[in-house]
């Protein structure tokens, strides 16, 4: 999501919004938009297997201290009338996750609603319980004239002439 704004060739369109708290820090909220014909972002109906790219707005938050985007807010325009999914929408959280003694700027909750006609499709996925998964290993070489502690002899691999 963060690519498809901020790549240049989606020529979005940044306005400053407003100053804003979002836990207890204080954030920069600035409203974008990315037309129709620049949009990466698509939307396909599993029933007919139809899919569409929509324009697209919402907002972007960003921590006064660290600069870094803790939010983001978005909003489908421009479905196709005939299309399944009338309205389409994603909250994007982010947040700093501590992984061995060092902070991460990692997601921490996507909320993705879509509706349809009577139906109301609601995805929450909660990001939690980051961990490191590491192995260490030493690998020594022995010198090639060395025979490894348990090795087999090369003597008793080699193949002998018949007699």
């Amino acid at each position: 999501m963060l690519e498809d704004i901020f790549e240049p060739s989606s020529m979005a369109q940044f306005e400053w919004e407003r100053w804003a708290t979002l836990r207890g820090r204080r954030m920069h909220v600035f409203s974008f938009r990315v037309l129709k014909p620049y949009s990466k972002y698509s939307i396909r109906d599993d029933a007919t297997g139809e899919t569409v790219v929509p324009g697209y707005h919402g907002l972007i938050y960003a921590d006064r201290d660290s600069l870094r985007v803790m939010r983001i807010t978005m909003e489908c325009d421009d479905i196709p009338a005939g299309f399944p999914v009338r309205d389409a929408t994603e909250v994007m959280d982010y947040d700093f996750a501590n992984i061995s003694g060092e902070k991460f700027l990692l997601p921490l909750k996507a909320d993705l609603r879509f509706r349809g006609g009577r139906a109301l499709v609601w995805n929450e996925i909660e990001f939690h319980l980051y961990r490191k998964f590491s192995a260490d290993a030493t690998i020594t070489f022995a010198p090639a004239d060395d025979t490894p502690e348990g090795a087999i002899p090369p003597d008793q691999l080699r193949e002998e002439p018949p007699k």
